[in-house]
């Protein structure tokens, strides 16, 4: 099970130029944040190769699996490379750094809000 915080998801997005959405997943719906974190644990563990043979980045992981879940359709990201920013997100608002609750991720299952056409999408990216 993936867990990470809204903060580092907005973060992620911004560094992928995705700032609309990175706005939207600092204030998301818990159901949202779940379905993130499941989608993001696919891309992860199911999700395309480097051509090393290694999983795709956990920024990367989380920003794809938000843009999926704000979009409901998967697609790459603005930026195929991150550019650091400096310090989005930055502040006391103590939602931003909340992670998932875990007994709800172990009663949806490890890959929730997965859909067919976000795993058929991606398992052709290789």
């Amino acid at each position: 099970m993936l867990s990470t915080t809204r903060r580092l998801i907005a973060v992620s997005l911004v560094e992928y130029g995705e700032e609309p959405i990175a706005d939207w997943a600092s204030s998301c719906a818990d159901d949202d944040f779940l379905r993130i974190c499941g989608a993001a644990d696919w891309l992860l563990h199911e999700g395309p190769k480097t051509a090393s043979g290694a999983s795709m980045t956990f920024a990367k992981a989380i920003a794809l699996a938000a843009v999926f879940v704000r979009e409901q359709k998967p697609r790459p990201l603005a930026r195929s490379r991150r550019k650091r920013e400096e310090k989005p997100f930055a502040g006391g608002d103590p939602k931003l750094d909340e992670r998932p609750d875990f007994w709800k991720q172990l009663e949806l299952g490890d890959h929730y809000g997965v859909a067919g056409t976000f795993s058929a999408y991606w398992k052709n990216a290789d």
